[in-house]
């Protein structure tokens, strides 16, 4: 046989056997969700055969074995195969069967379903589950540097050998706290797999989030990934948004260029204006025409930046939140910078930080709440009390809360809403649902029923206004303060959401001395005292949110009858009726369904 056959055939038995082994980084993540529908997405970076099999599992790892008390999918690819460069995404739709896009690319067998928000992995490898050959790795919060040998709910795991973060295997945070979304925001890629790997272990060329809706899979890009020379550089801009208060200026733009810049040329960037600025409030530190800007970007060039300088007198001009939205509009060769993903970025200036930090108290939380009270749109999710002891309002707006200490700020209360007001010595609920999409006093986490912290920072982002650190908690039973704003903090199998901790001095809260009748009220409801005489009480029902709707004052309650409650104007939905006066105070809860 001729040589040069022999040579040739050599070359493809060798680059079948090694695309039929896939070894650590022949394929790597791109896009991972643990918001339902939980889901990833990877990126082929080699050749791989038809009929390979490649395994994904959120199974931890012992030191020597997978465990096998958690989810497995396995992915067989299609008879032709798949080229180096394409991505696949997979989505569990209906807790029995993976989802995979394109349709063309293969089968699967098994879910990887209820994947934790609180911190998940999932580990890929060939060859079975009882003799894995790892290839990536990601993480939606940390690696372990110890491995666990004990078989459990694997919500962190270490890594197997071969796999090494940063080469191989990715993680979000590097941190115990967890981002549940996230996706590589690099649409566009020209150059070797080498530097797409490298590119991808990155955490700032990924778009991380505690809600699917800025950073799960409907966001995910179109990636377009071409392996050859590395002429064309994706740009776009390191984030796609920031906030800052009125009084903390100047700050800093970047923009990634990635591949470094291969030509000597421009990105042209154009802005517009919220309708309470002028381009009098901001100067920046380029040339401006027409709201217009250049940035000079030089052959080797991997970011560009410009600044973005707040007017002194801006502090005091604003009351509500004005924004800036920036654009990528062109480049001078789009053939060598081509516009990527994120190619707008919106600058957020809020009202003025300054001023008296309030007094408030976190005064109640519950972890996990199957049926206590339900957020307006009927879902039980868990929540967070906060406590106004002061003789007036106080707002929220501006202010931050955190399910973690060691990152904050982490979801900021917006400005210019009524909720986000809590009247003088009231009280309203924050909903930890993981779902600030849903209104003012939605955050971006959730409560862990394991324990954590929480934390409520000042406008500024570091001064701690109140924080607590709580254990494991049980189902529908909440951790408060036993009086408002002080100590002790007990657990309370009567919770009080929305309402004043304080037990009454000579009745327990929730006595059936006091009871509401018909509840659920359709039309009327009616408070009926079937103990001793009670005098000069008020009478206060409010909103699940802390919002007192109806105030009577004046009451005199007698033995064994019952009172009319003004209930005409509220709709349907779940309410507190507080009685009290100079020696009692009782609050029960009222379901309207008219």
């Amino acid at each position: 046989m001729n040589k040069s056959i022999l040579a040739s055939l050599f070359l493809v038995l060798t680059q079948i056997t090694y695309a039929q082994n896939p070894g650590p980084g022949s394929l790597a993540f791109v896009g991972f969700q643990n918001n339902s529908p939980d889901g990833f997405a990877i990126v082929l970076l080699q050749d791989f055969p038809g009929g390979q099999l490649v395994y994904f599992t959120d199974n931890g790892w012992s030191g020597s074995a997978l465990f096998n008390n958690e989810q497995t999918v396995e992915w067989t690819l299609p008879p032709q195969g798949l080229p180096a460069g394409t991505t696949v995404q997979f989505r569990n739709l209906d807790d029995v069967n993976t989802l995979i896009t394109p349709s063309t690319a293969g089968g699967t067998n098994g879910v990887l379903r209820s994947l934790s928000a609180a911190g998940e992995q999932i580990l890929a490898y060939s060859g079975s589950p009882v003799n894995p050959s790892f290839i990536a790795g990601i993480s939606s919060s940390n690696w372990l540097d110890i491995c666990d040998n004990v078989e459990g709910n694997t919500n962190g795991t270490c890594l197997p050998e071969p796999l090494i973060i940063g080469v191989n295997a990715f993680e979000f945070t590097g941190l115990s706290a967890a981002v549940p979304n996230g996706f590589f925001n690099l649409a566009n890629f020209n150059g070797s797999p080498q530097d797409l790997l490298a590119f991808i272990m990155n955490v700032n060329n990924w778009t991380l989030d505690n809600s699917a809706n800025t950073a799960g899979y409907q966001n995910w890009p179109a990636w377009n990934f071409i392996f050859g020379a590395g002429t064309t550089s994706n740009v776009q801009f390191a984030s796609s948004d920031q906030t800052i208060a009125a009084d903390a200026s100047p700050i800093s733009v970047g923009i990634n260029i990635l591949p470094a810049s291969t030509v000597n040329g421009q990105i042209s960037v154009s802005y517009t204006l919220s309708q309470g600025l002028t381009n009098a409030d901001f100067s920046l530190n380029q040339t401006v025409s027409n709201n217009t800007f250049n940035l000079n970007v030089s052959t080797g060039t991997n970011a560009a930046a410009f600044q973005i300088t707040l007017d002194e007198d801006l502090a005091s001009n604003i009351t509500n939140p004005q924004t800036i939205t920036f654009v990528i509009t062109s480049t001078s060769d789009a053939t060598a910078l081509q516009i990527g993903a994120i190619n707008i970025f919106t600058f957020t200036v809020n009202p003025a930080s300054s001023g008296p930090i309030p007094v408030l108290f976190i005064n109640e939380l519950m972890a996990q709440n199957s049926m206590t009270i339900a957020d307006e749109n009927g879902e039980f999710d868990d929540w967070i009390e906060i406590y106004n002891p002061n003789d007036v309002e106080v707002d929220l707006a501006g202010l931050y809360i955190t399910d973690n200490l060691s990152i904050f700020p982490k979801y900021q209360f917006p400005f210019g809403s009524e909720l986000t007001k809590i009247p003088a010595n009231g009280f309203r609920l924050v909903w930890a649902d993981n779902q600030d999409s849903q209104g003012p006093l939605h955050t971006n986490f959730g409560l862990s029923v394991n324990g954590e912290a929480v934390g409520l920072y000042a406008a500024d982002g570091s001064t701690v206004i109140d924080t607590i650190t709580f254990g494991v908690q049980q189902t529908d039973i909440s951790f408060g303060r036993q009086q408002d704003g002080q100590l002790p903090w007990v657990s309370f199998t009567t919770p009080t959401p929305g309402a004043s901790n304080n037990p009454s001095n000579i009745k327990d809260l929730m006595n059936e001395d006091f009871s509401l009748f018909p509840n659920p009220s359709s039309e009327q409801a009616f408070l009926f005292n079937k103990a001793a005489l009670i005098e000069n009480a008020t009478i206060i029902i409010s909103d699940i949110n802390g919002r007192q709707l109806n105030i009577s004052s004046g009451v005199n309650l007698y033995p064994n009858t019952g009172l009319q409650l003004s209930t005409e104007q509220l709709s349907n939905g779940i309410y507190f009726v507080t009685l009290q006066n100079d020696e009692i105070k009782l609050c029960k809860k009222l379901i309207i369904n008219k």
